[in-house]
């Protein structure tokens, strides 16, 4: 009679703490608790966010619960700091630590975690790992909200999509897709250069909520709401971070896969942050030896971007975004053609003045006048200024007819 007693006690103590024995078979499972949604032994939780295991309140029960996570790159078990103050992540625990067990997203996939107390069978659940991106796209496609975006994030998720109906079109090719929200971030966002600067951000500056409620954010608000724009669109896109090769330190943007089927480096915030024009594309479809020198990143870990396709192609929309800003501009992929057109207008047109815009950074240079003259027969005087980090040289051409 005392044995069943107490084994009708050990019973109570399990299910009061979250744990429910499945008759006297000594089965053990898993059930909801804090923040953890549990769906048919499925549980959504975001990279980087904790969310605490069930607990079993009597201890000598808590010490015999060992909690196993199958795969420690998607996830791993959390248990509080060491002595040096350092946290300590782990693939196996057995007991509840002093502050609780937590597990913690590392990177997009799904892995089992088994929870086993001592005498009884071990069971297992599946936790499902994804990044806000993943997470934002699913709520736009179902509008289900499984992995706990926050309200902004959900606010910037509806954003996203409504914005989507109004700068897309379905006769769009990928690259004026991929060109179109990259222009509409851009216009839309301001970097926050301030809380940068002293290293104090909010929540928002790392989130889709940056660029699509606050308008501000740094460099992973960019990447991480380009992201979502092209898989939500359909358009395998990858999250890559690394470091800036003038300061060292952490960056972000992003690849995107085009209709070549290679992979580009597009980096919205850099593309952004010329206060001369409304969007710049020095940092628009390049391969890695193209932008090789402005950063480092882990190669290994992301797709080579090779391709040929848009060689150049980066210059020739920034030469057409100077242009726009620039009415009655002429444009031209190098010093010589510029000089080739202002002798053909004044043996053409004969204008008085002319504005031209070129890729280089060479200036004008007295050689050139001396043999505009001599195909000529006319003077020309050049007023210079750099456009667009020194690539570009704009010019007021004015002409003496003699």
């Amino acid at each position: 009679m005392e044995k069943i007693k107490k084994l009708l006690l050990r019973i109570a103590v399990l299910a009061a703490a979250g744990f429910v024995l499945s008759g006297l078979s000594g089965t053990l499972q898993v059930e909801a608790a804090g923040k953890i949604t549990l769906d048919k032994k499925n549980v959504y939780i975001n990279i980087s966010k904790g969310y605490k295991l069930p607990n079993v309140s009597a201890k000598n029960v808590s010490r015999n619960v060992t909690w196993t996570v199958k795969n420690k790159a998607v996830a791993q078990l959390y248990t509080g700091k060491n002595k040096k103050g350092v946290n300590k992540y782990g693939k196996k625990y057995t007991g509840y630590g002093k502050f609780g067990v937590y597990i913690v997203g590392k990177k997009a996939g799904t892995t089992k975690v088994t929870a086993k107390a001592k005498g009884y069978k071990s069971v297992s659940f599946t936790i499902h790992v994804a990044d806000s991106d993943i997470a934002a796209v699913e709520y736009m496609k179902t509008g289900k909200n499984r992995y706990g975006l926050s309200k902004d994030e959900l606010k910037a998720a509806k954003a996203i999509k409504k914005s989507i109906s109004e700068i897309i079109s379905k006769d769009m090719s990928r690259l004026d897709k991929v060109k179109a929200v990259n222009d509409y971030i851009a216009k839309i966002n301001t970097y926050d250069r301030a809380r940068y600067e002293k290293k104090k951000y909010k929540d928002f500056d790392h989130t889709i909520a940056g660029p699509m409620i606050y308008h501000t954010s740094v460099c992973e608000g960019y990447a991480r709401v380009f992201d979502v724009y092209m898989k939500y669109m359909g358009i395998p896109s990858k999250y890559i971070s690394g470091k800036s090769a003038d300061t060292g330190n952490g960056h972000a943007w992003n690849l995107v896969k085009m209709e070549d089927g290679k992979w580009y480096h597009v980096d919205v915030t850099w593309n952004d942050k010329d206060s001369e024009f409304v969007v710049g594309y020095k940092y628009f479809l390049l391969t890695d030896k193209e932008i090789e020198a402005s950063r480092t990143w882990t190669r290994k870990s992301y797709p080579k971007c090779n391709g040929t396709k848009y060689n150049g192609y980066s210059d020739l929309l920034n030469l057409k975004a100077i242009a726009d800003m620039n009415p009655g501009s002429v444009t031209f992929t190098s010093r010589n053609e510029a000089v080739q057109y202002i002798i053909s207008e004044i043996a053409s047109t004969r204008p008085a003045e002319m504005k031209v815009i070129y890729l280089g950074e060479e200036w004008f240079t007295e050689e050139d006048k001396a043999y505009i003259r001599q195909q000529t027969g006319c003077s020309v005087s050049f007023y210079g200024v750099t456009v667009l980090e020194s690539r570009y040289r704009m010019y007021d051409v004015k002409v003496q007819y003699y």
